[in-house]
């Protein structure tokens, strides 16, 4: 049996670029007094942001008939609340924008400088009758200054990998290529850093093969 593993060859942490990053706390008060104390929000504690936001909706002043003025909409959101999510340098990446029964659903991956943030994303849920019914993110705060010109090469970080996992560099490895990320640990019960690291998969197979 095939087996494929990723593993993250970390580069360069960035813990003495990491600021308090108080922006979304800030902007969600602010928020709350726009819009009234009636809304909540789930806050995720690695990312300092809310995850999701939802109360009594955010009229848009006008009914949305399809996915594509929904989605205009949802872009209009994530500009407007930028700070409230933690946006900062980034961007958000539409991977999903599909209707279920009466509500519009997008979710964004988060992406750096076009690097992929892994496990940063935001969503967006849109009632057809023109009300955000929630939204939030959970959005990997990157600081100013990050670098990501990495200081290793991608075969370099796989033959790091491949030792790390099992001790060998294996002849004839067809896996894709290494890639480039921004890594962090969205689900720290502590705030997480944000890390250059190439993505590494490798190809486990069997020496022999298991007949039973």
């Amino acid at each position: 049996m095939k087996v494929v593993s990723t593993i993250a060859v970390v580069l360069s942490l960035q813990a003495a670029l990491i600021s308090q990053h108080l922006e979304p706390t800030q902007a969600w008060r602010q928020f709350q007094i726009r819009q009234g104390s009636d809304w909540t929000a789930e806050w995720n504690p690695a990312t300092g942001t809310p995850k999701a936001m939802y109360g009594p909706g955010l009229k848009l002043g006008q009914a949305v008939g399809n996915v594509a003025a929904a989605r205009a909409q949802s872009t209009n959101l994530l500009n407007q609340f930028a700070t409230l999510l933690g946006r900062g340098s980034s961007s958000f990446v539409e991977t999903i924008g599909v209707k279920v029964n009466q509500t519009y659903i997008f979710v964004y991956d988060q992406s750096y400088r076009g690097l992929p943030v892994i496990s940063g994303r935001a969503d967006v849920r849109i009632h057809e009758v023109g009300t955000v019914a929630m939204f939030g993110s959970s959005s990997v705060h990157i600081p100013n200054g990050f670098d990501i010109k990495p200081g290793i090469t991608a075969q370099e970080a796989r033959a790091i990998a491949h030792q790390h996992v099992i001790g060998t560099q294996q002849a004839g490895e067809r896996a894709a290529l290494p890639q480039l990320v921004v890594w962090a640990d969205t689900t720290s019960k502590l705030r997480t850093t944000a890390t250059l690291a190439f993505e590494v998969q490798i190809d486990q197979r069997p020496t022999q093969l298991a007949v039973g």
